[in-house]
């Protein structure tokens, strides 16, 4: 999922899949110069709405 965002950073991707068994989410960020950043990640032992919510609202919280 990608979101176009107006600022320093041009856009912000969420990248979701299974690494040996466990989940991770990561976002990351490209700038204008096509710099590619990492924001945040997370591994997680299951994959459920709870989990997610939990990744995302500390993101809203951090106010990226």
């Amino acid at each position: 999922m990608s979101v176009d965002y107006k600022g320093a950073v041009s856009k912000l991707t969420l990248l979701l899949g299974s690494v040996g068994g466990r989940w991770k989410a990561a976002v990351v960020a490209q700038d204008g110069n096509k710099n590619v950043l990492l924001i945040a990640f997370s591994f997680v032992d299951k994959k459920n709405m709870e989990l997610w919510e939990f990744f995302l609202m500390n993101l809203w919280r951090a106010r990226l």
